[in-house]
Protein backbone atom coordinates (compact mmCIF):
# COMPACT_ATOMS: atom_id res chain seq x y z
CA UNK A 1 0.00 0.00 0.00
CA UNK A 2 1.29 3.57 -0.69
CA UNK A 3 -0.13 6.68 0.21
CA UNK A 4 2.41 8.98 -2.25
CA UNK A 5 5.48 9.44 -0.82
CA UNK A 6 5.83 6.41 1.20
CA UNK A 7 4.75 2.53 0.91
CA UNK A 8 3.21 0.75 3.92
CA UNK A 9 2.84 -2.96 4.51
CA UNK A 10 0.43 -4.33 6.18
CA UNK A 11 -0.15 -7.89 7.94
CA UNK A 12 -2.58 -9.67 9.52
CA UNK A 13 -2.72 -12.60 11.72
CA UNK A 14 -4.55 -14.37 15.33
CA UNK A 15 -1.13 -14.23 16.71
CA UNK A 16 0.69 -11.20 17.56
CA UNK A 17 4.29 -12.51 17.07
CA UNK A 18 3.49 -13.96 13.96
CA UNK A 19 1.82 -10.38 12.45
CA UNK A 20 5.91 -9.29 12.63
CA UNK A 21 7.18 -12.60 11.07
CA UNK A 22 4.36 -11.95 8.46
CA UNK A 23 5.78 -8.17 7.81
CA UNK A 24 9.69 -9.43 7.07
CA UNK A 25 8.43 -12.02 4.70
CA UNK A 26 5.99 -9.56 2.82
CA UNK A 27 8.25 -7.09 2.48
CA UNK A 28 10.96 -10.47 1.24
CA UNK A 29 8.73 -10.79 -1.27
CA UNK A 30 8.37 -7.57 -2.62
CA UNK A 31 11.88 -7.49 -3.79
CA UNK A 32 12.75 -4.42 -2.73
CA UNK A 33 15.68 -2.82 -2.70
CA UNK A 34 15.45 -1.50 0.22
CA UNK A 35 13.10 -1.73 3.74
CA UNK A 36 13.66 1.01 6.06
CA UNK A 37 10.75 0.91 8.53
CA UNK A 38 9.63 3.92 10.36
CA UNK A 39 7.00 2.42 12.83
CA UNK A 40 5.32 -0.98 13.24
CA UNK A 41 1.74 -0.76 14.58
CA UNK A 42 -0.21 -3.04 16.25
CA UNK A 43 -3.00 -3.04 18.53
CA UNK A 44 -1.81 -6.19 20.43
CA UNK A 45 0.53 -6.43 23.86
CA UNK A 46 3.89 -5.95 22.86
CA UNK A 47 6.06 -8.47 24.23
CA UNK A 48 9.95 -8.81 24.54
CA UNK A 49 10.02 -10.99 21.56
CA UNK A 50 8.42 -8.83 19.50
CA UNK A 51 10.47 -5.98 20.35
CA UNK A 52 13.45 -8.37 19.46
CA UNK A 53 12.03 -8.78 15.97
CA UNK A 54 11.23 -5.37 15.67
CA UNK A 55 15.14 -4.25 16.34
CA UNK A 56 15.57 -6.93 13.40
CA UNK A 57 13.75 -5.74 11.05
CA UNK A 58 15.60 -2.30 11.82
CA UNK A 59 12.01 -0.45 13.43
CA UNK A 60 12.89 2.49 15.48
CA UNK A 61 9.63 3.05 16.88
CA UNK A 62 6.88 0.58 17.71
CA UNK A 63 3.39 1.76 18.73
CA UNK A 64 0.53 -0.48 20.08
CA UNK A 65 -2.83 0.24 21.78
CA UNK A 66 -2.48 -1.43 24.75
CA UNK A 67 0.45 -1.65 27.64
CA UNK A 68 3.68 -2.99 26.66
CA UNK A 69 5.47 -5.72 28.96
CA UNK A 70 7.98 -4.32 31.52
CA UNK A 71 10.48 -6.74 29.61
CA UNK A 72 9.77 -5.19 26.02
CA UNK A 73 10.24 -1.44 27.98
CA UNK A 74 13.70 -2.85 28.99
CA UNK A 75 14.70 -4.63 25.86
CA UNK A 76 13.50 -1.37 23.78
CA UNK A 77 15.45 1.21 25.93
CA UNK A 78 18.21 -1.10 25.52
CA UNK A 79 18.36 -1.51 21.79
CA UNK A 80 16.98 2.73 20.81
CA UNK A 81 13.72 2.03 19.84
CA UNK A 82 10.91 4.15 20.60
CA UNK A 83 7.88 2.09 22.21
CA UNK A 84 4.76 3.74 23.13
CA UNK A 85 1.57 2.41 24.29
CA UNK A 86 -2.06 3.08 25.30
CA UNK A 87 -2.27 4.89 22.00
CA UNK A 88 -5.52 7.41 21.70
CA UNK A 89 -7.06 9.54 19.47
CA UNK A 90 -5.16 12.24 21.13
CA UNK A 91 -3.34 11.01 23.64
CA UNK A 92 -0.11 8.16 24.05
CA UNK A 93 2.52 7.13 26.34
CA UNK A 94 6.13 7.20 25.59
CA UNK A 95 7.55 4.36 27.60
CA UNK A 96 11.26 4.44 26.15
CA UNK A 97 13.14 6.60 24.36
CA UNK A 98 11.01 9.62 24.08
CA UNK A 99 13.98 11.44 22.09
CA UNK A 100 12.60 10.45 18.25
CA UNK A 101 9.12 12.56 19.78
CA UNK A 102 8.63 16.76 20.58
CA UNK A 103 6.24 15.94 23.35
Amino acid sequence: MSDGDANHIVAEDIGRHNTIDKLAGIYLQSHQDKWDPKFIITTGRVSSEMIQKSARLGAPVVVTRTSPTKSSVSYAEEHNITLIGYTRRNEFTIYSNPHRFNV
